[in-house]
């Protein structure tokens, strides 16, 4: 999906939250196949464990929201370098 972009806004509190997360641009899964019925977020801790966090809600423009919350030790977004 080379026209999907996204943001997402991470809120370190006691319990980091992923806020907002909006992306664009995207299509609807089932063109990706039958089976494929939504998108998920997921999360990796710098330790590598992995866990899918909420489903991304598209509507018909291809524009998504999620608001999650993620309790693992040592949350932290990405970095890009």
């Amino acid at each position: 999906m080379s026209a999907a972009s996204g943001e997402a806004k991470v809120e370190a509190n006691r319990v980091p939250q992923l806020s907002n997360s909006v992306s664009t641009g995207m299509t609807q899964p089932s063109t990706l196949g039958a089976e494929f019925l939504t998108y998920v977020l997921w999360v990796v801790t710098p330790d590598g464990r992995s866990g899918n966090i909420g489903e991304i809600i598209l509507n018909k423009n291809g524009e998504g929201k999620l608001k999650a919350t993620h309790a693992g030790p040592d949350f932290r977004p990405p970095c890009h370098r």
